[in-house]
């Protein structure tokens, strides 16, 4: 069963209710949720270095931004990543915050 944090709640992790993608209508589209297993373009380094494709692992919601702790989810909203809330754990071997990360809209090819 896949979850997405809903954005209607507050922002903080323990206060946001899980939805799940199958039976709430939301469409797991690589523009809405970013889900375990995309494929996603990563500025490592604190968003210094180059980008460079990596896939999703895991994901966390954070209380507060810029947080490394959370709470684990299989997808979240690209809202929510964008606003810093969440911790994306990288095939890599390393993490990014979500300021740090981009959807890949070319399917995963060049």
């Amino acid at each position: 069963m896949t979850h997405e944090i809903n954005d209607s709640t507050d922002v903080h992790a323990d206060n946001a209710a899980d939805v799940d993608l199958e039976t709430s209508g939301l469409t797991a589209s690589p523009t809405t949720v970013l889900t375990v297993g995309d494929t996603v373009w990563v500025r490592g380094n604190f968003g210094t270095d180059a980008p460079h494709r990596d896939v999703v692992l895991g994901l966390q919601v954070t209380r507060g931004r810029r947080e490394k702790y959370g709470r684990a989810v299989d997808a979240v909203s690209w809202d929510r990543v964008r606003n810093n809330y969440v911790v994306v754990d990288l095939e890599s071997g390393h993490w990014a915050y979500g300021e740090q990360v981009t959807p890949d809209t070319t399917g995963g090819t060049q």
